[in-house]
């Protein structure tokens, strides 16, 4: 784990290079395909990216730099609206596992954290198939961490969290389309006591790569 670094300044640049990437990638046309409704109603997208992820307890502040996935999918309600479930987390730290070729150190005694959620999810979009969106989502969050000692002893903690966010997507197919999105997710943990786990307050700023389907 590391404590807070001068990685604000990495999420900074990589949110300039994914605004690039949307304004030269978007087609010349896309103002005329954005006002076409979509093609389905049902609608999928699968996110890969970036996340800054800090965890605050009543002691320390812990942030950790990490892959960050999102799998959603749902119904388009209207034109510009579309609503679903997502499906995704953070992978904060790997599992170490001994092998007869690897033992694990006794740093590595246990290894293995992420957080998980299941969210809510609406999309906005003004234009009403691409271009820019508005993103909002709520529902329940989880950590888990791994002992490799005991391999299948883990500690989980469950509460809240909440996302908002930006977006921007352009046609790639006659029902795909690809995009950028930037989002800040926060929630609060209850903890596991029994595991050692203290409840804590947790905040993510993520950016990532969308490949959808509508």
């Amino acid at each position: 784990m590391k404590r807070r670094t001068a990685s604000g300044q990495r999420i900074i640049a990589f949110a300039s290079m994914l605004g690039i990437a949307a304004l030269l990638a978007s087609p010349v046309g896309a103002e005329d395909a954005s006002s076409k409704p979509p093609s389905h109603r049902f609608w999928a997208e699968l996110d890969l990216g970036y996340g800054h992820v800090e965890r605050s307890a009543s002691s320390q502040t812990l942030s950790d730099d990490s892959f960050a996935l999102d799998f959603m999918a749902g119904l388009s309600v209207s034109p510009g609206v579309k609503v679903g479930l997502d499906l995704g987390g953070y992978n904060l730290q790997s599992t170490c596992a001994s092998t007869p070729s690897h033992l694990c150190t006794p740093s590595e005694s246990e290894r293995g954290k992420g957080l998980e959620h299941l969210f809510i999810v609406a999309d906005f979009r003004p234009a009403v198939n691409d271009g820019w969106l508005l993103h909002g989502a709520l529902g329940a969050s989880g950590y888990w961490a791994q002992s490799v000692s005991q391999y299948y002893n883990r500690a989980n903690s469950y509460g809240w969290g909440g996302e908002i966010g930006v977006g921007y997507t352009w046609r790639a197919g006659s029902a795909t389309h690809a995009g950028v999105r930037v989002g800040y997710e926060f929630g609060h943990l209850s903890g596991n006591e029994s595991a050692g786990v203290p409840a804590f307050d947790y905040s993510a700023l993520k950016m990532t790569f969308a490949l959808a389907y509508y």
